[in-house]
């Protein structure tokens, strides 16, 4: 059977290659606890999700879509000088079958990221993770990938000319939905 100019596919779609073609995997979800220091959640496949890092409590992250890690660093309230200039925090997504894997630093040689996109948004006053209701809109961009994670720059929320900047807090609920362009591992039937 003949493989396509990438290795990704037979010719006829027959049976998966195991080649460099790229697939687009995507992670939506909610999460609190934006405040913590440096928190990891590890989501499997069927949805269980863990705290590999940190003290953030398992419930406070829900993914509805995908799984993988999910990692937020440089908290910072108000966008003032902590992380990135505007920036009240920075969103990592690990990709990859991570069910066998019960640390961030075993996962990442089978997925590359090559890049990605995502879209997000704060129920600034926080409610219940899973079902949060975005009352304001979370600037996001693409910062960097490495391995197989990407990484996300959230903004402050968006303050109307002459108005006061709108900081966020712990109970401060992001929600969000990445896209991730990936070379390398499995395509599961």
């Amino acid at each position: 059977m003949a493989n396509d100019l990438f290795e990704k596919f037979t010719v006829g779609g027959l049976t998966n290659g195991v080649g460099k073609g790229v697939n687009i995997m995507c992670m939506s979800g909610e999460l609190v606890e934006l405040d913590q220091a440096q928190s990891v959640w590890k989501v499997t496949p069927d949805g269980v999700t863990t705290t590999v890092l940190g003290g953030a409590d398992p419930a406070h992250c829900v993914l509805t879509h995908g799984c993988g890690f999910v990692e937020i660093r440089n908290y910072d309230a108000d966008a003032t000088g902590v992380g990135n200039e505007g920036g009240v925090a920075e969103l990592v997504l690990h990709f990859g079958d991570i069910s066998t894997h019960s640390t961030l630093a075993s996962e990442v040689g089978h997925l590359k990221v090559i890049g990605g996109w995502a879209v997000a948004g704060f129920d600034i006053n926080g409610g219940t993770v899973g079902s949060a209701v975005v009352d304001m809109i979370a600037p996001i961009s693409f910062k960097r990938v490495l391995h197989n994670a990407i990484y996300f720059d959230i903004g402050a929320p968006y303050e109307q000319e002459g108005g006061t900047q709108v900081s966020i807090s712990g109970n401060t609920i992001l929600k969000f939905s990445a896209f991730a362009i990936v070379q390398g591992g499995g395509i599961r039937s």
